[in-house]
């Protein structure tokens, strides 16, 4: 079950990858300041019912947003995530060969990580990455403090780090091989996940529980340590989808509890603070409060959310004609189209694919300046917005 299937900006063709094992190595993490939300404390359960309302009193932000392109040479740009303080961004740039580099911002500069794809990854305020990659030699996850260090699971044929938070922790999925299955146009290996968080400092991971008969995977962590993820139950002709997903929380000792959901498969995708936020391809779209899992909004079915902020604002991209647009989602139903680079009309393009935790910097694609068209690639860029 994948929430959101990566798709390029404009041509929208998923990354096809070969999968290999690799060697076991240690993980090394840094550590820094953390801003706990309220519930990284909780050691009971919330109610496993709750209610879908119209209104979070979500406070739309006190200024306009400001775009500006990041350095990219005019290489097309993907996959791009933001540090919590909005300082760092990681993505991956892909020249006309589509030959790919995964990349690191800071303070303006480009620094080139590695030649891989980026499949999944995150990046923290101290500058650490985490990713998911793939190159010929296969798929690895690695984190990187100055150097890659590549993580390993016993057991599995690789690794899918997917967040780290500002405290150094970590959270990701082991992958193994299930038994081979036909489907009604191809063979499949299914892919069984095991859910994974790293304490800061530590190179042995801990187990998040899954309940019996079911499969987890970890999503996102908070800034005090608890991960969000989901359970499904495994379809009898194929053992890592078909299922129905119930969100999960865990505390960093692997415990966790289901989290209500008025609606059948709201699954978490990202975390900001307080709020989480659900979406994806026929995932429902919503929000809510860890402080107050009992009720949550429903977004704009013209939004395809994806980031929330520490005051429940939600970005994504709409497509309100045939091309898609950055867009916000404050309070209400009225979704607020972002700007773009200068372009001729009809080919103001981009989307939002990451928010600082305030909500002050986002980071996504913009199509570029004057004179471009649609065979050109998109620009890394961020947006600078009042909070």
């Amino acid at each position: 079950m994948e929430l959101f299937p990566r798709k390029r900006f404009i041509r929208w063709a998923s990354v096809i990858a070969a999968l290999a094992g690799i060697t076991a190595v240690l993980v090394v993490v840094v550590t820094g300041d953390s801003n706990p939300s309220p519930l990284d404390e909780v050691s009971t359960s919330p109610p496993l019912n709750a209610e879908v309302v119209s209104s979070l009193g979500v406070k739309p932000p006190t200024g306009e947003c400001e775009i500006a392109e990041l350095p990219g040479d005019g290489k097309d740009a993907t996959g791009l995530k933001i540090s919590p303080d909005g300082e760092n961004v990681v993505g991956e740039l892909t020249d006309e060969d589509y030959d790919s580099q995964t990349v690191l911002w800071r303070d303006g500069d480009r620094e080139t990580l590695s030649a891989e794809t980026l499949q999944n990854g995150d990046v923290n305020s101290n500058g650490a990455v985490v990713g998911d990659f793939v190159s010929d030699g296969g798929e690895t996850s690695w984190l990187y403090v100055g150097k890659k260090t590549t993580v390993n699971y016993p057991g599995a044929e690789f690794v899918r780090l997917v967040d780290v938070n500002d405290s150094g922790e970590v959270v990701g999925n082991a992958i193994t091989y299930g038994k081979r299955v036909t489907t009604t146009e191809e063979y499949v290996t299914p892919q069984l996940p095991t859910p994974l968080l790293w304490k800061a400092g530590s190179s042995t991971p801990v187990e998040l529980q899954v309940r019996e008969g079911m499969r987890g995977t970890v999503t996102a962590i908070t800034d005090g340590g608890m991960a969000l993820g989901y359970q499904y139950r495994p379809s009898k002709d194929q053992e890592d989808s078909g299922g129905v997903g119930e969100p999960w929380l865990w505390r960093s000792d692997g415990k966790g509890w289901k989290l209500p959901e008025p609606v059948t498969n709201a699954l978490p995708i990202d975390v900001a603070g307080d709020w989480v936020l659900s979406g994806g391809v026929e995932i429902p779209h919503l929000r809510w409060r860890l402080s107050d899992p009992g009720r949550m909004q429903r977004l704009s079915p013209d939004l395809m959310p994806k980031a929330i902020d520490d005051e429940g604002r939600v970005y994504g991209v709409s497509h309100p004609g045939d091309w898609p647009i950055p867009t916000r989602q404050d309070d209400g139903d009225e979704l607020v189209k972002l700007p773009t680079l200068d372009a001729p009309k009809g080919l103001d393009h981009g989307l939002v694919q990451d928010a600082s935790r305030d909500g002050s910097v986002l980071t996504g694609e913009s199509l570029p300046r004057p004179g471009g068209d649609m065979g050109q690639p998109t620009s890394a860029v961020t947006w600078t917005c009042g909070t």
